[in-house]
């Protein structure tokens, strides 16, 4: 997905979150998130940022269209964000910069807390989402 799709995307018929601010919202997210998850950047936090922006990407837009990504479904976002959740269980590594500032930031409690962190998170973006109106009944 685009820069540009993740900027437009909620303003779509039937994809939208309120407020509308909510739209940069996910572009900054994965950004950074991405960003802080490559540099070994407060892992766990990254980590938790990224599998959340997954989360509502999967079951806002893919989930309808059932689990394989040839269909539309959410089987690369199930992947991202779970490649993404699992450095938060094994740690960002030597060559981090949470290795250079001397954190452990790594192990089962962190992932643990990451995977809560995330799902929570996105549990609030998908519950403030706007539902489109109804179309009226034509008799």
């Amino acid at each position: 997905m685009s820069v540009y799709a993740l900027i437009t995307w909620p303003s779509e018929p039937g994809r939208s979150f309120s407020p509308p601010e909510y739209r940069e919202i996910p572009a900054l997210a994965e950004t950074g998130g991405g960003l802080a998850l490559a540099l070994g950047l407060l892992t766990p936090a990254a980590a938790s940022v990224v599998f959340g922006v997954m989360l509502v990407a999967g079951v806002s837009a893919h989930l309808k269209q059932g689990f394989f990504l040839t269909k539309g479904g959410y089987e690369y976002t199930l992947v991202l964000g779970l490649a993404g959740l699992s450095l938060a269980f094994t740690g960002p590594g030597r060559f981090s910069v949470d290795a250079l500032l001397g954190l452990d930031l790594g192990g089962l409690h962190w992932g643990l807390l990451a995977s809560a962190a995330g799902v929570v998170a996105g549990g609030i973006q998908l519950a403030s989402r706007r539902r489109p109106a109804a179309a009226p009944n034509k008799a």
